[in-house]
């Protein structure tokens, strides 16, 4: 067999080789030719011609002692698992794009959206859900006083197979000195697992809720998520990310409505004291604004990956520009406010006065927050009042738990800072840690493969009695009495039924800790309040509107809520119950059914 034949045949038995979406493994489809049979047996008589190296057993190398002093077995949750450090593997070394700084490439920018002062579609609101792991966003628009939801199947558009209308809330950049977005940033740093020291740049929503406030993002250095030579700060992958979804919106509006872009916009996000929400609406205002114009830039380009000299080029042009169309930007609306706003529709067959505790669950955060609905159906009134003092931020939620159920797969199979593939099994496990807790809560039994082989599995029951998971149960348990703590006595002394409506959204919305927040009795001021009826798990109005609706109204209820024209304003709270003078209070949400 010649040098080329064997060359060739290794080539074309790699490129068959393909990667179980779930476990992350390789493994090979299909027989073995005997040609292909043939390269192998020639390939291992090549390397055993070759000189042994000097020594078979080397002591520990440098990287791998600063490897295991850098991870430790017992997690310490809440912080990122990932491996920081900015030592380049020696495969990587070998990539151009590793070996030298890389040369900016001129790009002109797309600049159109500058030139214009008000949003085009006046009567259509778009609301962009800025997901940890996923980001969502869906369209309302009104007429004569009816609304009607244009949803927007962002995943769809974005050639994912899991999602219909969520988009992945990662980006990687490859060692072939692109930059991936959404699923193909998944599949590329899978494919590149074994080779890339940097890291995939998931969760960009957390830097948003813990970065500090007097730091602007855009001077935050991106390095462990940059090959060496790569030079981005964290601000610029974040508005690359929002410029990928900006650009699926637009095309997506097009394709599924015909609307086209420069739609006036709101972005949903946590409760945040009022400094860190200042801080994270200028933040989000400006990438979103410069997410326009590189959304307009690289439209459609997005699938082949952003050549990275392209995108360090176009993000030079874009900090230097003294204009952004800031005036697509409406302002934020919190996540609970904005699945309020989504619960409310004029129905005539519903006339109460109900407490009601919304609980949106995302990858970061869980916030809650207390409303009263009033709803008079012969007045065609249906209000929804914040009661003051009562949106609280819980800072675990999806990624907390990715992090427990790392630790309950590593910790049986006896994988510990000490083995001598844990940075290698960590960083793999971390990449995929996503779809196997979506597995494990799906079928209530993971099986599952690290990357060294090791096999094992866990059941959805043996996961709930961890530990880690009862105290997660616990804080939940425990917010939830603090929002009811912390409110004026009367919302609940004046509650005539004594009892109270929980509504759980978000992605996480269907994990049994969260569940347990809707049973039972809670004590509180002395009352006793029930939550054993609970609020209907999909608003009437979305049911009536589409099943596809209904069916994905946990992941959309925020992204439905805050695109709706009328949204409660964070300002638009309560202190007390002011009984049969609510419907004269300015301090509430109104939508009036039109005549």
């Amino acid at each position: 067999m010649s040098h080329s034949d064997w060359q060739l045949l290794l080539s074309n038995l790699i490129a068959r080789i393909e990667i179980d979406g779930v476990t992350g493994q390789k493994r090979l489809p299909g027989i073995i030719t005997d040609a292909e049979y043939a390269a192998l047996q020639s390939s291992l008589g090549q390397l055993e011609a070759l000189p042994l190296a000097q020594s078979s057993a080397p002591a520990e190398s440098k990287h791998q002692q600063s490897a295991n002093e850098e991870y430790s077995f017992d997690f310490n949750f809440g912080e990122d698992l990932e491996d920081q450090s900015s030592d380049a593997e020696e495969e990587a070394l070998s990539n151009p794009i590793v070996a030298q700084a890389v040369e900016k490439a001129p790009v002109e920018l797309e600049l159109q959206s500058t030139y214009m002062d008000t949003a085009e579609n006046s009567t259509t609101f778009l609301c962009i859900d800025f997901g940890t792991a996923l980001s969502k966003a869906c369209m309302v628009t009104r007429e004569d006083g009816y609304e009607e939801i244009l949803p927007l199947p962002l995943g769809k558009e974005a050639g994912q197979e899991n999602y219909m209308f969520p988009v992945v809330s990662s980006v990687y950049i490859g060692l072939d000195g692109r930059i991936y977005f959404g699923q193909k940033a998944i599949d590329r740093s899978l494919e590149e697992r074994g080779s890339a020291a940097h890291a995939r740049f998931d969760s960009l929503k957390s830097y948003m809720m813990s970065h500090p406030e007097e730091e602007r993002l855009d001077n935050v250095s991106a390095e462990p998520f940059c090959p060496e030579g790569v030079n981005f700060s964290v601000g610029a992958l974040i508005s690359f990310y929002l410029a990928y979804v900006t650009d699926l919106i637009d095309q997506t509006a097009l394709l599924e409505h015909n609307l086209q872009p420069y739609t006036l916009r709101r972005y949903a996000m946590p409760c945040f004291p009022d400094t860190r929400k200042a801080w994270v609406e200028k933040e989000l205002a400006t990438y979103l604004a410069r997410a326009q114009i590189l959304g307009d830039t690289f439209s459609e380009e997005w699938d082949e990956g952003i050549p990275v000299e392209v995108a360090m080029s176009a993000w030079d042009q874009i900090l230097k520009l003294p204009r952004l169309p800031r005036f697509l930007v409406d302002g934020s609306v919190t996540e609970p406010l904005a699945v309020i706003s989504s619960r409310l529709n004029p129905d005539s067959s519903v006339a109460s006065k109900a407490l009601m505790v919304v609980v949106d669950v995302g990858a970061g955060t869980t916030d809650f927050t207390l409303f009263q609905m009033n709803v008079d159906a012969k007045q065609q009134r249906y209000q929804a009042i914040e009661v003051e003092g009562s949106a609280i931020s819980l800072n675990k939620a999806g990624d907390y738990v990715d992090q427990i159920l790392m630790s309950a797969l590593l910790k049986p199979s006896r994988i510990s800072a000490s083995h001598p593939d844990y940075k290698t099994i960590v960083h793999d496990l971390k990449l995929k840690i996503r779809s196997m807790k979506e597995q494990l809560f799906k079928d209530k039994l993971l099986e599952f493969y690290l990357f060294d082989g090791t096999a094992g599995q866990i059941s959805l029951t043996s996961f709930l009695s961890l530990p880690e998971i009862r105290a997660f149960s616990e804080d939940l348990k425990n917010t939830f009495m603090r929002v009811l703590d912390s409110v004026d006595p009367s919302w609940l002394m004046d509650n005539q039924q004594q009892n109270i409506s929980v509504v759980i959204t978000g992605g996480g919305a269907n994990m049994p800790m969260l569940q347990e927040l809707t049973r039972g009795q809670v004590y509180i001021h002395g009352i006793a309040l029930d939550r054993s009826t609970p609020a209907p798990h999909v608003p009437q109005w979305i049911e009536d509107e589409s099943d596809l609706l209904a069916q994905e109204y946990n992941q959309l209820a925020v992204s439905i809520g805050g695109a709706r024209k009328y949204v409660i304003n964070r300002q638009s709270t309560q202190k007390q119950y002011s009984g049969s003078r609510l419907s004269r209070t300015a301090a509430h949400l109104e939508i009036s059914i039109a005549q």
